[in-house]
C-alpha cells in the first residue's frame, strides 16, 4: 500500500484495534461525519477493504491516524518532563513498558490493559489517562507542530501488557472517590416540594442531589454519571418533567444532544429490561 498512514491503519485493525482519521488531533470530518461513530474497526480482508482505507487516510485532510482507547486497553499520556516525573512517583522504577510506547509531539503514550473499565481522568499534572470512549493519535501521524508520532517501542503484533500495580491503585482510589462524592449528592437531595394526602401535607423527595452531579460531572465522568443518574431515576419512576431535567443538566455538563438523549434511553431501557 502506497500510503504510510493506510499501511499502519491495516496493521492496527490486524490487532483489533478500532481506527480513525485526524485532522490535526481531531477527526477528520469530512470521512467521519459522526466522529467517532464512523470508527474503522474488524480485521482486513481484500481489496474492499482496501479501498476503504484508501478513501479515508489518503483524504487530502488526512493528517493522522487515531486508535480508539477501547475497553481493555487504557493510554498514559505523558507531556514533558514534569509528566514523566509524576508518572514515575506513581509507579516506580518500572515506569516505562517494554513494548506499546509512542513519542508524541511533547512526550509518550504507554499503551496499557486493565480488566476493569476506566474513563478518561487526569491523574497528575501534565498526566492524563484515555480510556473508554476516547482515542489518542497514534504513529505515524504528524503533530500540530510538524513532529511525527513514531514507535519507540512497538507493539510487535502483541497486547499491551497489564496496568502497573500503582496505576491500578490510583485508578481505583479514584474511583472508590467519585463513587462516595455521587453517594453524598444523591443522599442530600432538598425537598422539590409539598405534598396533600390523606388530610396531611408530606414531604417529597426530587432529584436534585443527581441533577448537580450530572450538571457538575467532569470531562471522560460525564456519559458514566449521567446514565447512572438515569437509570437511578427510572427506578425511582421519575415522570417526563424529571427526565426533561435530567436531559438539561446532561447538555449543561457539555453533553451533545444525541449523547444525552442516548445515554437516558439506554438506561431507561435496563432498567425495563429490554
Amino acid at each position: 500500500m502506497s500510503s504510510e498512514l493506510r499501511a499502519a491503519a491495516w496493521g492496527y485493525l490486524q490487532l483489533g484495534l478500532s481506527v480513525i482519521a485526524l485532522t490535526g488531533k481531531m477527526p477528520n470530518g469530512k470521512v467521519h461525519p459522526h466522529g467517532l461513530h464512523d470508527a474503522i474497526s474488524g480485521v482486513p480482508e481484500g481489496p474492499d477493504d482496501d479501498a476503504v482505507l484508501k478513501a479515508v487516510f489518503d483524504h487530502p485532510d488526512t493528517t493522522g491516524i487515531g486508535i480508539l482507547t477501547n475497553w481493555p486497553y487504557i493510554v498514559v499520556d505523558i507531556d514533558g518532563e514534569d509528566g514523566a516525573v509524576n508518572w514515575q512517583s506513581i509507579v516506580g522504577d518500572d515506569w516505562i513498558p517494554d513494548r506499546w510506547v509512542a513519542q508524541t509531539g511533547r512526550g509518550l503514550h504507554l499503551w496499557f490493559a486493565d480488566w476493569e473499565h476506566r474513563s478518561t481522568t487526569k491523574l497528575a499534572d501534565k498526566l492524563d489517562l484515555k480510556g473508554n470512549g476516547g482515542y489518542v493519535a497514534a504513529p505515524p501521524s504528524i503533530h500540530p507542530d510538524g513532529r511525527k508520532y513514531i514507535w519507540l517501542l512497538p507493539p510487535g503484533g502483541l497486547p499491551p501488557i497489564e496496568a502497573p500495580p500503582g496505576l491500578v491503585k490510583l485508578l481505583d482510589d479514584k474511583a472508590w472517590d467519585q463513587e462516595g462524592r455521587i453517594l453524598t449528592r444523591a443522599a442530600s437531595k432538598r425537598v422539590r416540594h409539598q405534598q396533600f394526602q390523606d388530610g396531611k401535607w408530606w414531604a417529597t423527595w426530587g432529584f436534585e442531589g443527581l441533577l448537580k452531579a450530572v450538571a457538575e460531572a467532569e470531562p471522560g465522568q460525564r456519559n458514566a454519571i449521567l446514565y447512572w443518574a438515569a437509570y437511578a431515576m427510572s427506578e425511582e419512576d421519575a415522570d417526563i418533567d424529571d427526565l426533561e431535567q435530567l436531559h438539561r443538566a446532561g447538555r449543561e455538563a457539555g453533553l451533545t444532544e444525541q449523547e444525552t438523549r442516548r445515554t437516558i434511553n439506554s438506561a431507561r431501557k435496563a432498567v425495563a429490561g429490554e
